[in-house]
């Protein structure tokens, strides 16, 4: 056991923190990790020895972009302890992506779409060297329409993606590779009913699609609202619909929200970043956690059961 303040270190090389009034916060280098391209990372959560959870301490280069230093901070008269103390949370709104983030439906929705374009246009093969990943379906049926030279007008994608909410629902059921990702159902559990928290989707589905992926999963009760693929077929414009039924949810202005996007491609990050949202990018599709990074992510974990996701979601 460590008396608290204490933070032994076998590199003790003591750095400075930060400008401002916690510009004397004394940091420890503690582990070193592998370096992104721009040669920083934000770590999102530090367990200190004494027992404390500190946020968003950022991490600190050392070498010519080799290695990054994850940073503890020391509970020091600057930063005190934060066991014992309650501290108001800021209204916050979580809208998370549904496929690669909280569940993969093991290709069901790629079967749905290829299957109508194979029932109405002779031409399953459309999507054939098309990646999915962080398209809306409304752009995929869009994207698909205009490969085939046909007329991609609202009233020809809306009965597309009538069409293929109907082979969503056979398809869903049946498919053997569906699956809730690892830390999903704990992490939506430990968020429900907190004060000054709204849950919510964002999500390039159809919001019809959205429930029946979130259904069948067990999950669907645990979200009172969302931006969805019918309210935008762009993605920063669909999160920006979720944030503003977000903010409604709690009863409050947008700009006095803290506003968080889970998600697990660039382009979620991509969008996050459009509308001045914090993102939480979880490596489950294809994506390094130093791509996400690089792309822009706040923070990035390996999936939702990783240590500290929680705690950086409601801070």
């Amino acid at each position: 056991m460590h008396a608290e303040g204490s933070l032994p270190s076998p590199r003790r090389r003591v750095l400075r923190l930060g400008a401002g009034p916690r510009a004397n916060a004394r940091v420890h280098d503690v582990a070193a990790l592998r370096a992104v391209p721009d040669g920083c990372v934000r770590a999102p959560v530090v367990h200190d020895l004494a027992g404390s959870w500190l946020r968003h301490v950022r991490a600190l280069c050392t070498g010519p972009l080799t290695t990054v230093q994850l940073a503890i901070v020391s509970t020091t008269k600057d930063i005190a302890p934060t066991a014992g103390r309650e501290h108001p949370m800021q209204p916050t709104i979580l809208l998370f992506d549904i496929d690669g983030t909280l569940l993969s439906a093991g290709g069901a929705g790629r079967r749905a779409v290829v299957r109508i374009f194979g029932d109405r246009f002779a031409r399953p093969e459309v999507f054939d060297d098309v990646r999915f990943h962080g398209m809306t379906d409304r752009a995929i049926i869009r994207a698909g329409l205009e490969r085939l030279h046909l007329p991609a007008d609202e009233d020809a994608i809306d009965a597309l993606c009538a069409a293929y909410l109907a082979a969503l629902a056979i398809e869903i059921p049946r498919s053997e590779g569906f699956r809730v990702l690892p830390g999903v159902a704990a992490l939506l559990e430990g968020l429900a009913g907190r004060a000054q928290l709204a849950v919510g989707l964002g999500t390039g589905n159809l919001r019809e699609g959205a429930r029946i992926k979130l259904e069948h999963a067990g999950l669907f009760h645990h979200f009172a609202f969302g931006g969805f693929g019918c309210d935008a077929e762009d993605r920063a414009a669909l999160l920006s619909v979720g944030a503003q039924r977000g903010a409604r949810h709690l009863g409050m202005a947008p700009d006095a929200c803290r506003l968080v996007v889970i998600g697990d491609t660039p382009k979620d990050v991509a969008a996050a970043r459009a509308i001045g949202a914090a993102s939480l990018a979880v490596a489950t599709s294809g994506f390094t956690t130093a791509e996400l990074m690089a792309a822009g992510a706040t923070w990035a974990f390996a999936d939702l059961a990783a240590r500290g996701v929680r705690e950086t979601l409601v801070e």
